[in-house]
């Protein structure tokens, strides 16, 4: 009545990995696998061959592409195979059980792991009964139930125990490090706006660019593991290439409030965005002129849109003040909507700013730069776009300002530290802007 001694050696492994590893994972992602042990006694044997025909492809193809095709695709049907092991273990009934998020958490399952490892019983008489798969090919009797009734030594608690506070410790630590961070980061999401601001541990998400897959990616490398709450959303205005990766984020996590623009277009994706925010349960709130938004120590202004009939569509501009600093965001506003803010330039001076539509044409282009007077300009577009952004008009105006552009430095995280803007991009080593020097540190004015 015994598993075979294959099994009882692949369930005893995949025991002993997924059991340190348990309360890591539990930190990280909120969830933990049911499913993962017998999940693995079919994908563990799918490695070996996958690590065989992928390092054999990468040889032979290093000499000839033709030669390396057949072993290129044994290594897509192993990797092929293993993916639908993963996705059928994942679609089963009770595969995972969501648990609290955080570090808290993480902490508390490694102590209980370091009580089972402790501990004498059911557990220990499991993994002995595992383990005596591989025993029993050298002993030709099995052993006696008093071989699993492990005693541990004084020494061997001390190490356990030392061994744990050390952990302990380090997550702490870890934990107290990542902190609260103050910074902006200009999402690299292609072509399209998603800006992500920290501070005081307050999250706000302004847009959220045309991919929800490459956002939530960039959202995940940004973001603590355990932080699966943004505080604030915001779509700035109808248009793909600002709100399609905010509908995955609405899914994906825990949203405290959904801005829009007063009068938002009625269009596919407003109505997306509506079903998405009631699907969530995210309460949902329009901005308009004059309208002000304080989540934790961040404060948002909204400039725009007003109740001129000119303007085209409605698009949320918006002052941001956080940490000593202002950002001001223009999105897609229309030439009309730029006008009106120009009545008043001391309204929109600021330390950040992101030119409208992706640095498009506008006449207005140099008029807002000398009424914003930035330290930092932040030009989000897509490497090579058929729009031509930025304009060379806007790059002109831009002339006396450091600006950086995510198709040439990736990711650009502008961080409050004193009484300076530091700027840090995620394309080192690619050319500067149309061959200006861009400074590495700004101060704000």
């Amino acid at each position: 009545g015994r598993l075979p001694s294959i099994l009882r050696e692949g369930l005893a492994t995949t025991l002993a990995a997924s059991v340190p590893t348990v309360p890591i994972i539990a930190a990280a992602f909120g969830r933990i696998s049911l499913v993962s042990p017998l999940a693995n006694l079919i994908a563990v044997p799918l490695f070996a061959p996958l690590l065989a025909f992928g390092m054999a492809t990468a040889a032979i193809g290093a000499i000839s592409e033709d030669a390396a095709r057949p072993l290129g695709l044994a290594s897509y049907a192993v990797a092929t195979a293993l993916r639908r092991v993963v996705e059928l273990s994942a679609a089963l009934p009770g595969a995972s059980a969501e648990i609290p998020r955080g570090p808290t958490t993480g902490l508390a399952l490694a102590v209980c792991a370091l009580a089972i490892v402790l501990a004498r019983g059911p557990f220990l008489a499991l993994a002995g009964a595992l383990a005596w798969g591989r025993r029993s090919a050298i002993h030709a009797e099995p052993p006696r139930p008093a071989e699993f009734a492990w005693r541990p030594s004084r020494r061997t608690l001390g190490v356990a125990t030392a061994f744990g506070a050390v952990a302990i410790l380090i997550a702490g630590s870890l934990v107290a490090l990542r902190g609260s961070p103050t910074r902006l980061r200009a999402l690299d999401v292609g072509q399209g706006d998603a800006f992500l601001l920290e501070h005081s541990g307050a999250i706000v998400l302004i847009d959220g660019g045309p991919d929800p897959g490459r956002l939530l990616a960039l959202l995940g490398g940004s973001l603590a593991p355990w932080q699966r709450r943004i505080d604030v959303v915001i779509l700035t205005h109808a248009h793909t290439d600002h709100g399609a990766g905010l509908l995955a984020v609405l899914g994906r996590y825990d949203v405290g409030l959904a801005v829009e623009p007063r009068g938002l277009e009625d269009v596919a994706l407003s109505r997306l965005w509506t079903e998405g925010t009631s699907r969530a349960g995210v309460p949902r709130r329009a901005l308009g002129a004059g309208d002000r938004l304080r989540i934790g120590g961040i404060e948002i202004s909204a400039l725009a849109p007003n109740e001129d009939p000119r303007v085209e569509y409605r698009c949320l501009v918006l002052r941001v003040r956080y940490a000593g600093v202002t950002a001001l965001f223009t999105g897609d506003a229309t030439d009309e909507a730029l006008a009106d803010l120009l009545l008043d330039p001391p309204a929109l001076r600021s330390d950040v700013y992101v030119p409208p539509h992706h640095g498009a044409d506008t006449p207005h282009a140099l008029a807002l730069v000398e009424a914003v007077r930035p330290s930092v300009a932040l030009l989000s577009v897509g490497a090579s776009n058929r729009y031509g952004h930025p304009a060379r008009s806007a790059l002109a105006a831009l002339a006396a300002v450091a600006t950086y552009r995510t198709d040439r430095h990736g990711t650009v995280e502008v961080a409050v530290d004193g009484s300076r803007l530091v700027v840090r991009t995620g394309a080192s080593g690619l050319p500067p802007p149309r061959g200006r020097p861009v400074p590495d540190t700004a101060t704000p004015r």
